[in-house]
């Protein structure tokens, strides 16, 4: 039995050596492209492949790009975080795009001890005890934070309705964070309602929320449901402003919201008017030549995840998976998160928070950073205002 441990020890050993030991480098790409996310997943995989286009090599060598899917679901992501780690021979790994999935699969990096970058998992579980997971986005806290103070003071709500679902771990910890936030400020939750991802009829929550008459709904679900949700609460009679979070932020929420998600409000870390760097403006060109169309939040994102990994490359004069980790976790914050960042930080490190609206199916920015929103400083469509 020692004997055995001892050689797979060392075929582990050689595995992991031999990721970084050839002359091209394998980056592991962890996505949803399949299942209930997939737009996203797809969203993501489009920016990432456009930021290698751009910059295709590192130290020399080639970038080749490994991708995994992870079919929506935590036990595929943990499946398909294994076979990342252990046969395909990446340095480094990019993804998940859903905090549930990418705690799942995180397991596994840091048991290879390889370095997992997630462009939107904004749970404070995604990188909680680990030395191997970094991100790119916000956390929780600070988007409901934003949230609440948008509700009480821009939005005059003293009574909220939160809608929460309880098989995503982003959605659980944004509904605490929210009603923490918000009660602590002075307001109150006065009905809290539970949906799981796949649900189509919310008839059920949505009078419930129509009993209790709420200021302001806040819904931190993903783009299908949060679509589907107003739609139906629209229908029903409950005309109260919707405030939601980042998972929101795709094309599919107007696909399957229609009118009723106009002047919805959402918590983001991007609008096309932060990629104001050189480099973020040759991404916008390059990917407005390649696919016809601007790059939204998920398709940035992906690609500042990519440029990210591929700094910490050069920094580290390597592609040894411990080295490109040492480099990930002393990023200065001077300037903005890397020298390579697409998208304006300020020089604070972590993305800023922003809110967007929903105005004539089109996402505008409404906010500046965060710094800003307790002076009640939005300027808000008047449909949405108190």
């Amino acid at each position: 039995m020692k004997i055995f441990r001892s050689a797979l020890a060392m075929s582990l050993a050689l595995v992991s050596c031999q990721a970084w030991a050839q002359d091209t480098v394998h980056i592991g790409i962890l996505l949803p492209m399949s299942g209930s996310f997939a737009a996203g997943g797809h969203s993501l995989w489009e920016g990432i492949k456009i930021a290698n286009k751009m910059e295709p090599t590192v130290l020399g060598r080639s970038v080749e790009l490994k991708l995994a899917d992870t079919k929506s679901d935590t036990v595929e992501a943990t499946t398909a975080a294994f076979s990342l780690t252990e046969k395909a021979g990446v340095a480094a790994i990019i993804g998940e795009m859903v905090s549930s999935n990418t705690i799942a699969a995180a397991f596994h990096a840091e048991r290879r001890r390889i370095p997992l970058v997630t462009p939107t998992a904004t749970s404070g579980m995604v990188t909680s005890g680990k030395t191997y997971v970094f991100r790119i986005c916000p956390v929780d806290d600070e988007q409901a934070r934003v949230a609440a103070d948008l509700a009480l003071h821009n939005l005059g709500a003293r009574t909220a309705a939160l809608i929460c679902d309880i098989s995503q771990e982003y959605s659980v910890g944004l509904a605490a964070c929210f009603r923490n936030e918000f009660n602590r400020a002075g307001g109150s939750t006065v009905v809290e309602t539970r949906i799981r991802t796949g649900d189509r009829d919310f008839t059920a929550q949505i009078n419930r929320i129509k009993a209790a008459s709420p200021d302001v709904i806040y819904a931190p679900v993903y783009y299908m449901e949060c679509g589907l949700m107003a739609q139906q609460a629209r229908l029903m009679g409950v005309d109260a402003p919707i405030i939601a979070g980042d998972a929101v932020e795709a094309p599919e929420l107007v696909k399957f919201g229609g009118r009723s998600v106009e002047n919805l409000l959402f918590t983001s870390h991007f609008h096309e008017d932060s990629l104001d760097t050189e480099i973020g403006k040759k991404f916008r060109n390059i990917f407005l030549e390649e696919t016809g169309k601007r790059p939204q939040a998920s398709e940035s994102l992906g690609a500042e995840a990519y440029l990210v990994v591929l700094d910490a490359i050069r920094r580290a004069g390597s592609v040894n998976p411990e080295m490109i980790r040492e480099a990930l976790a002393t990023i200065s914050n001077d300037g903005g998160f890397t020298s390579t960042m697409l998208i304006r930080t300020g020089g604070n490190g972590p993305l800023p928070v922003l809110v967007n609206e929903i105005k004539n199916g089109k996402f505008v920015c409404v906010s500046p950073p965060v710094l800003e929103l307790g002076a009640g400083k939005l300027r808000l469509s008047d449909r949405v205002s108190p």
